[in-house]
């Protein structure tokens, strides 16, 4: 999310957060906090031009820090993966949330206006691989 308060014309801030669901046969029963993984950022870089094993995108580079406190939480009832039989194909919905107010960033957030967001994905085969085998952004 852009954050307008840190930003100016020669730098771009920007909140992050990644949210990973790791596929194994319990996921597929129910997404909690062992097979789920949350990583919050801040600063001028941006998840999709990062590259790397997913645990380690923007870990204190130039101009950026993973933080443990941030504001975004992962909803566990709503986020899913799911396996369609037929083709053997999966997919995975990770629902995330954000309190309009929290201590944990100064970007203010109102009903009714808009958020400039950007959204994508990353697929890392195994949890050992260093880089993505798919990506995309919107």
């Amino acid at each position: 999310m852009y954050d307008p308060i840190q930003s100016n014309p020669l730098n771009s801030v920007f909140e992050s957060f990644s949210c990973s669901l790791r596929y194994n046969q319990a996921a597929l029963a129910g997404i909690n906090y062992s097979n789920s993984y949350r990583v919050g950022y801040r600063g001028s870089g941006l998840l999709h031009t990062a590259v790397g094993k997913h645990t380690l995108l923007l870990r204190n580079s130039e101009g950026n820090q993973q933080v443990n406190d941030f504001p975004w939480h992962i909803d566990l009832k709503k986020s899913k993966i799911t396996r369609n039989q037929a083709t053997n194909d999966f997919k995975e919905t990770c629902t995330i949330w954000r309190d309009f107010v929290t201590t944990y960033s100064d970007i203010p957030i109102k009903a009714g206006e808009p958020i400039k967001l950007i959204l994508g994905y990353k697929v890392y085969l195994s949890v050992n691989w260093n880089s993505a085998k798919y990506r995309g952004v919107s």
